[in-house]
């Protein structure tokens, strides 16, 4: 029963996880981290024409949609990457807590033993 608590209570704790796929980078200065997509390609706009400083409409939705594409793509990285990361942590914390709860079992086995002669 402790062990699915411990489990939960890890597992929630992690909902805040940094990425996997993408690039994380630790501010030391700042104390934070930042995310980069590694995946995404962020869109170039469309350059003037003329001395009217003006865009064709085409590029003009061309270059909407594609703000729109890269939008959605790092969503979905984010996604992907919170995922795989709460797996990955999951994973570590459970066998860590598994290792150390048979650690102290064995101690106290051990302790009992040695009281018990």
């Amino acid at each position: 029963m402790i062990r699915k608590v411990i489990t939960v209570l890890f597992a929630a704790s992690w909902i805040s996880t940094p990425a996997l796929a993408g690039d994380i980078q630790w501010n030391t200065e700042a104390q934070t981290y930042r995310w980069t997509s590694s995946e995404c390609q962020r869109p170039v706009p469309p350059q003037t024409t003329g001395r009217t400083n003006r865009v064709p409409s085409d590029q003009v939705a061309a270059y909407e949609a594609s703000v729109k594409q890269y939008i959605t793509c790092i969503a979905q990285e984010v996604q992907a990457d919170f995922e795989a990361e709460q797996q990955i942590i999951f994973e570590a914390v459970s066998r860590d807590v598994n290792a150390e709860s048979l650690h102290v079992t064995q101690q106290v086995t051990n302790f009992n033993a040695q009281i018990n002669r």
